[in-house]
């Protein structure tokens, strides 16, 4: 799955998935970093498109950063979960240098392995000889046709369409009448339009089966052990199931958890991906200047309602709830760059983020992109209550609560017991399920050799039955030994 910018990993290293290198693997004793996920569809029909990626850790060269890639597949599925078409490359050889994410193509050929299997029904499998790689995933190859195959696979889709695919072939009417006398066994034939509608079908039907008639194959010997060799796109079965990958890949958003540091002014930078505040939140500034009066869906903080309003009036809707700023205004100053100014609350002059707290700075590109992102996105935060009061935290909350209500899909890696609190407090005070159907929070927990997460349920009371070990107590800890070293001294005084 390539990003749509072509700096940027996004299965090992990036949007989507974080499996350190090859040094973070050497220190755990872990020699294979494997990963697979599996994405539906678009259309009615419904199906899948599953992804199935090893990596091993290159012998002696751990210091350098390499893998070997052991297997890249992909296999499209229907509706009911059967597959329908793969492709599976193993590269056994050639080591991947680097950044294990590169968007820079990779070719798999023999002696490599290579397999693909066609969709059920095929008629005319082509044979994938070689596969370009991105990001571990094929985009397009070399196929190996048969010539006698393709030539009567124009003829079939003639009689369907009236029409072939290949704009310079003006015989192709000729070999079709020729495939038809053969088959029909009927010399009185001497145009397609002769054929009435149960012979066209009846033809059409043959030239379909698995096992094609020997005389419609015999019209052709000639071309019999012709290889034709075309590069292309992947085949349509599988072309359609990238295609919701990388519609996927459009709508995740990824935030780290340092964002870049208050400045006096933002550098202009060419490689902007539209939509995206940037990793490190450094296109923020940008992206408020350029989309100012674009629309965008907002919940109001206050009574919930779900409007359209501007990006600007949304961004400062919540930061005015959340108590941290006014208003934001942005300026650009042609080659210099992007500035950005706020209005504190307690203030009526504009000032830039490096004469204000730090937390500002840390939870604009957070708001920002959130707002930006429409319903049905994909938002990946991490830690963004860094530099933030306790109070904000908890109103930060809400506006997660908010924003997938809105139908935007947060998936936030906090430490503050003031968002998860926050939570609790909604579902306590909710008179229905929905902020239990909205959230749902894991524990992570390592037992020393592995990271697993464990789902904590909260109860429609707003209580947590199972509260794991460690999971936020160290303040009711605290207290608890606030409280006796307390009576300890009343006492003996």
């Amino acid at each position: 799955m390539a990003s749509a910018r072509g700096d940027a990993g996004v299965l090992l290293h990036g949007e989507l998935f974080r499996g350190g290198d090859a040094r973070d693997l050497a220190h755990f004793g872990s020699q294979v970093v494997a990963f697979s996920f599996e994405v539906d569809t678009a259309g009615a029909s419904g199906g899948s498109v599953e992804v199935d990626v090893a990596l091993r850790l290159s012998s002696g060269r751990a210091g350098e950063g390499q893998f070997d890639l052991e297997r890249s597949s992909v296999t499209v599925k229907n509706g009911m979960g059967e597959p329908l078409e793969s492709l599976q490359a193993e590269r056994r050889r050639q080591a991947w240098r680097g950044d294990v994410g590169s968007a820079m193509p990779a070719w798999i050929r023999p002696p490599d392995g290579l397999r693909y299997r066609p969709a059920k029904g095929g008629i005319w499998p082509t044979s994938v000889v070689a596969v370009s790689l991105v990001h571990f995933l094929p985009q397009w190859g070399i196929e190996r046709r048969d010539a006698r195959s393709e030539r009567l696979m124009e003829v079939s889709r003639y009689l369907s369409l009236g029409r072939t695919t290949s704009q310079e072939d003006a015989d192709l009417e000729k070999d079709t009448v020729e495939v038809a006398r053969a088959v029909l066994k009927d010399p009185a034939i001497r145009k397609v339009s002769d054929l009435n509608p149960r012979q066209r079908s009846t033809l059409r039907m043959s030239l379909r089966g698995v096992a094609v008639p020997r005389a419609a194959r015999e019209v052709f010997e000639p071309l019999r052990g012709d290889y034709r060799w075309r590069q292309r796109l992947l085949p349509s079965g599988l072309e359609t199931g990238l295609l919701s990958l990388r519609a996927l890949a459009r709508r995740v958003r990824y935030l780290g958890p340092l964002r870049m540091p208050p400045q006096f002014v933002y550098a202009p930078s060419t490689h902007m991906e539209e939509g995206s505040v940037g990793t490190s939140g450094e296109f923020t500034a940008a992206e408020l200047y350029r989309r100012a009066s674009t629309p965008v869906v907002c919940p109001d903080p206050d009574s919930g309602e779900i409007t359209e309003i501007t990006l600007r009036q949304a961004v400062e809707r919540w930061l005015r709830h959340m108590g941290v700023l006014e208003s934001v205004t942005t300026a650009h100053r042609a080659k210099i760059g992007h500035y950005l100014y706020v209005r504190p609350a307690e203030s009526r002059r504009y000032l830039d983020l490096t004469s204000v707290g730090v937390g500002a700075s840390q939870l604009l590109p957070v708001v920002v992109q959130a707002l930006l992102s429409p319903p049905g996105s994909v938002l990946i935060l991490e830690q963004p209550e860094l530099h933030l009061h306790p109070k904000v935290q908890s109103r930060l909350g809400d506006f997660f609560l908010a924003m997938a209500k809105s139908g935007r899909q947060c998936l936030v890696e906090t430490h503050s017991e003031h968002i998860i609190n926050r939570i609790r407090l909604r579902a306590a005070e909710s008179e229905t399920e929905d902020v239990l159907k909205l959230a749902q929070v894991y524990f992570a927990e390592h037992d020393g050799k592995r990271t697993n997460f464990r789902p904590v349920r909260i109860n429609t009371y707003g209580s947590i039955d199972d509260w794991p070990k460690g999971f936020f107590d160290e303040s009711v800890v605290e207290a608890e030994r606030i409280l006796v070293s307390s009576l300890r001294k009343r006492s003996s005084s």
